[in-house]
């Protein structure tokens, strides 16, 4: 069966679908499955984010608290490739922006922070608008015109 492609052994989760070729390795993979249902049992609190579950909610909230930050890294240097040295994004909602001022404005009034003065103490960067496709896209490749187009795609 090994050349001939042929798997007999089947699965009979509709949402696995895996086949084998010798039924004790089917066995084994119904043994995996009982066990992923009994630790989903003992593991009723599932992270939002990357679906882990865990068995106390104090455990779950500390994995959100490390999942959070490590997504807080990835958006701060997302917007360091996006939007060059002085982007900069929101520290409550993760908004990016392109210059110290329009994030103290954004503070000001989507999140009444009373310490947001409207004026920044970064410079609002002067992005020249090329012609030329020289904004790539980091997840997929795709170039675009002006980074106002890349960010619309991201």
């Amino acid at each position: 069966r090994l050349h001939t492609g042929e798997r007999p052994y089947r699965c009979h989760l509709a949402e696995c679908g895996r086949a084998f070729i010798q039924l004790s390795n089917l066995q084994q993979h119904l043994r995996n499955h009982d066990a992923q249902v009994e630790r989903a049992k003992n593991r009723p609190f599932h992270c939002t984010i990357c679906g882990k579950g865990f068995a106390t909610e104090s455990s779950l909230r500390t994995h959100t608290t490390k999942e959070a930050e490590l997504r807080v890294d990835v958006l701060q240097q997302h917007a360091a490739l996006i939007g060059g040295p002085n982007a900069t994004s929101c520290p409550i909602c993760h908004k990016l922006f392109l210059g110290g001022e329009a994030l103290m404005e954004h503070m000001k009034h989507t999140h009444k922070d009373p310490n947001a003065s409207g004026v920044a103490n970064v410079p609002v960067p002067y992005i020249a608008k090329r012609r030329t496709a020289n904004h790539p896209c980091p997840v997929c490749g795709k170039h675009y015109v002006n980074e106002g187009s890349l960010r619309k795609h991201l």
